[in-house]
């Protein structure tokens, strides 16, 4: 979903900017928390699709017996830790990338949005160093 942005920068005040600023941090942090769980998600999904070999089958005769107890079947292993079948698991593999894609130019133009808000916060404090505190009389 794009976001038009109909404000005009020129004519906001230095707590205009200082909200900005605030609304562009949370969004970036927010950004990041689904960046990960994306990624993860990838990882998850290439991991499914490609499961490892049974374990304990090269080591057999090598442990004591009784470590053999605490292997879980094969079978189970794989019933706990598959989300899809292996196509499933490519085409969302597929979606996944092309999310993970979008959101780093997303997160490219917020970064961007938030360095000129930034930049115009600071220059604006640089002309009026007073204007650094208007906003204790707007933030009550």
């Amino acid at each position: 979903m794009a976001i038009a942005d109909t404000t005009d920068r020129s004519v906001r005040t230095v707590a205009d900017l200082r909200r900005s600023r605030r609304a562009l941090r949370a969004e970036s942090a927010q950004l990041g928390r689904w960046r990960r769980l994306v990624r993860a998600r990838m990882d998850l999904a290439l991991a499914t699709s490609m499961a490892p070999e049974p374990l304990g089958l090269e080591t057999l005769g090598l442990l004591p017996p009784h470590v053999g107890d605490d292997l879980p079947m094969y079978n189970e292993l794989l019933e706990a830790v598959q989300v899809g079948r292996g196509g499933d698991e490519v085409r969302r593999l597929e979606r996944l990338r092309d999310f993970e894609t979008r959101l780093t130019r997303y997160q490219a133009n917020v970064e961007a949005t938030l360095e000129a808000t930034t930049a115009e916060f600071v220059r604006r404090l640089s002309f009026d160093p007073g204007a650094s505190l208007e906003f204790l009389g707007n933030n009550r």
